[in-house]
């Protein structure tokens, strides 16, 4: 969190943005972080795709991460009161008010994945309910997949949701469930870690079935916002931002 002396608060944080509007003060920047969920981010290294790019877009322009790693309940009151300078891994859709978003640093892109060898045809969600499978998804998908999602995997043979993606990953190679649905880059950073355990990695097809997610980041000040974007601009036009994405997701 920014550094606001022993004034008032609201004369300090009203200096704060006042200066950070102009881009002359480098700061440690507190941001919360709503989900520690591998290789997004990891709390028990502070490390990640979304904290690393985040660190080194804000480092651009001098400025330093700190994560909080908190319930989102707990997020937002932190970020109404100061206490924190944003949150990561957000959208307009969370209801924060009196933010700055910085353009989409990271995308979600939930999908489907089988084995090849199932020769499954799949266009949209609705056709997970054209056969009867055994489905494993990550907690709470029912919800945010959406009602066509909920209605199609009424119709599975067995159908569950898990907190371990590692788990759920290894259940697919494993050949004990027929149809994993979870995030992309978590698929592809537990099939490493699968194949660094010594599982057998099978060919798998995957199924782009949802909308992809664009994650931005709120920020309480204006100018730490815009340090941020070009900062990300950069990392993008250097190559570096794809490296950091290719470190946690390629062999």
């Amino acid at each position: 969190m920014y550094r606001r002396g022993f004034y008032g608060g609201g004369w300090i944080a009203l200096l704060w943005s006042l200066l950070y509007a102009g881009n002359c003060v480098s700061a440690e920047v507190t941001l919360g972080v709503r989900t520690s969920i591998a290789p997004w981010a990891i709390e028990a290294s502070d490390r990640g795709i979304e904290l690393d790019i985040v660190r080194q877009a804000l480092a651009y322009r001098g400025h330093s991460l700190k994560p909080v790693y908190l319930p989102f309940t707990r997020l937002k009151q932190q970020l109404e009161t100061g206490a924190i300078d944003g949150v990561l891994l957000s959208i307009e859709s969370l209801g924060l008010e009196g933010v700055y978003w910085s353009d989409s640093h990271v995308v979600f892109q939930n999908v489907a994945v089988t084995l090849a060898e199932h020769g499954f045809e799949l266009g949209n969600v609705e056709s997970l309910a054209s056969r009867s499978l055994s489905i494993v998804a990550f907690p709470n998908a029912r919800v945010l997949l959406g009602p066509a999602f909920s209605n199609a995997v009424d119709e599975a043979d067995t159908y569950q949701e898990i907190t371990n993606q590692f788990s759920q990953v290894r259940m697919l190679y494993r050949k004990r469930v027929e149809l994993i649905v979870l995030e992309r880059s978590i698929f592809e950073y537990y099939s490493q870690q699968a194949r660094r355990a010594g599982d057998t990695l099978s060919e798998v097809t995957i199924y782009p079935l949802f909308k992809p997610i664009h994650y931005k980041v709120s920020f309480r000040y204006p100018g730490i916002r815009d340090d941020f974007n070009a900062g990300l601009q950069a990392l993008r036009d250097s190559g570096h931002y794809q490296k950091i994405v290719d470190s946690y997701l390629k062999p």
